[in-house]
């Protein structure tokens, strides 16, 4: 070739534990240029459950084998979530986390 082209297959290695979750875009716009809100670095299959401010269970999550999730903004229903603000429980094995999440519509 003409050219020099370097090639590298990337891993993503699961956390070992909870304190160095990230959440991002947060808030979450989903007509934006991201589609999906992120959760990284987590450990992997962690559980996440996003909940209302008033204890009603929006979405249940779990992480694939690199600790990683995504939410879309739809509720376990398949509906749109409303816009606000909502509580993202992280659970993997003993270990518990809460993270505030924004939706923005």
């Amino acid at each position: 070739t003409w050219h020099l082209s370097t090639f590298q297959l990337m891993v993503s290695n699961p956390a070992p534990g909870l304190a160095g979750a990230k959440v991002y875009p947060n808030p979450y716009r989903p007509n934006s240029v991201a589609d999906v809100m992120h959760f990284a670095n987590l450990p992997a299959y962690s559980r996440i459950k996003i909940y209302t401010f008033l204890g009603e269970l929006v979405r249940s999550l779990r992480a694939d084998v690199n600790g990683m999730a995504q939410w879309d903004g739809l509720n376990d229903s398949g509906r749109v979530a409303a816009s606000g603000v909502y509580i993202a429980f992280i659970k993997s094995g003993n270990q518990n986390r809460s993270v505030k999440v924004a939706l923005e519509r």
